[in-house]
């Protein structure tokens, strides 16, 4: 899984540059110039952003994700021309809660987390899960969700809900393995 990790690593930042600087940078300044003055969601609360983040549906990558890639700015998710053109699913979630959440000073740790049912490359997700400073319990955030999960005793435990049958996720994967993609941790 770790090559795997490194080559997706690669490619995903290669394709997003390559498509945010012919496509979607313009598309963002002319078609949604509200989103594009706050590409990183700053200006909204935990909350609201749980509710915005929760009321958005999940869109296929496009070509079936041969050529997935996340988003790097939180605020594309929310550029409903965009997401029908190149997809907007768990990875996009998951790196966008990841960027706002290290962005945020109440929070100590983040980690991005790829998830499979065994080897499958087929069935695969990704979760981001993160504390908030002064906490020891860990929030599990995940686009079938519309909120985050917060009585984890650490990331894993977190991660592992993926094993149950109806767990809070909507995800199951009985063989799942797990792999952190990226992590901050405030100093």
């Amino acid at each position: 899984m770790t090559a795997g990790k490194v080559i997706r690593k690669c490619y995903s930042a290669l394709f997003f540059y390559l498509v945010w600087h012919t496509s979607i940078k313009q598309k963002m300044e002319i078609c949604y110039p509200e989103l594009n003055k706050d590409l990183f969601m700053d200006r909204y609360s935990f909350d609201q952003l749980l509710s915005k983040l929760g009321s958005l549906k999940w869109i296929s990558d496009k070509w079936k994700g041969i050529l997935d890639f996340e988003y790097r700015y939180p605020a594309v998710l929310f550029a409903e021309e965009i997401c029908n053109e190149y997809g907007r699913d768990c990875d996009d979630f998951a790196m966008a809660w990841y960027t706002i959440l290290k962005r945020r000073k109440e929070w100590e740790e983040v980690k991005l987390v790829l998830c499979a049912d065994g080897f499958s490359i087929k069935r695969s997700h990704f979760v981001a899960v993160a504390r908030m400073k002064g906490t020891s319990f860990w929030y599990l955030f995940s686009n079938y969700i519309s909120s985050a999960s917060l009585d984890y005793q650490s990331w894993e435990q977190a991660v592992q809900e993926q094993k149950k049958k109806n767990n809070r996720v909507g995800v199951y994967y009985p063989k799942l393995i797990y792999t952190v993609y990226s992590k901050y941790k405030r100093s």
